[in-house]
């Protein structure tokens, strides 16, 4: 598990590879500014390189207030990167912020035609389309042999 802390002492970020639905799971919580999501976001693109996982849930349910500001470094700078490691989807589980949820809607329009995002109110919606997409994947590679 990859925590950061804030200046206060305060976790805002947690990462790591959920063996059990075989994906990284990406965790924000409270206020987050334009350094700590970058912070974050290069975290998690360490772990996607260590792991070559095409998949990521990115849980904001308990973060608190905007972060569209990083949504054109995550467009410009993070999401190449990450395509490169490996990464195809991410389940993005919105905040009940509605700020958050402005800025996750952004975002997903930001990963148009770049990567397969998807925006759910759940964790539990989440979890099951990323099950989806790593049955589509799977027999897709059936096909293939």
């Amino acid at each position: 598990m990859q925590t950061l802390k804030n200046s206060d002492e305060k976790v805002f970020y947690e990462s790591h590879m959920d063996t059990k639905l075989n994906c990284i799971y990406s965790t924000w919580l409270g206020y987050v500014n334009l350094n700590s999501v970058k912070s974050g976001c290069l975290v998690g693109l360490d772990l996607i390189k260590e792991t070559n996982c095409p998949y990521i849930i990115n849980d904001n349910t308990d973060l608190i207030g905007p972060w569209q500001q990083a949504n054109e470094w995550i467009q410009e700078f993070w999401m190449p990167k990450a395509i490169e490691a490996g990464l195809r989807y991410m389940a993005h589980v919105t905040s009940p912020d509605i700020f958050g949820k402005l800025s996750a809607k952004d975002l997903e329009k930001k990963a148009a035609g770049i990567f397969t995002m998807r925006l759910f109110s759940t964790k539990e919606q989440a979890s099951e389309w990323i099950r989806e997409c790593q049955e589509k994947d799977s027999e897709t590679e059936m096909g293939r042999e």
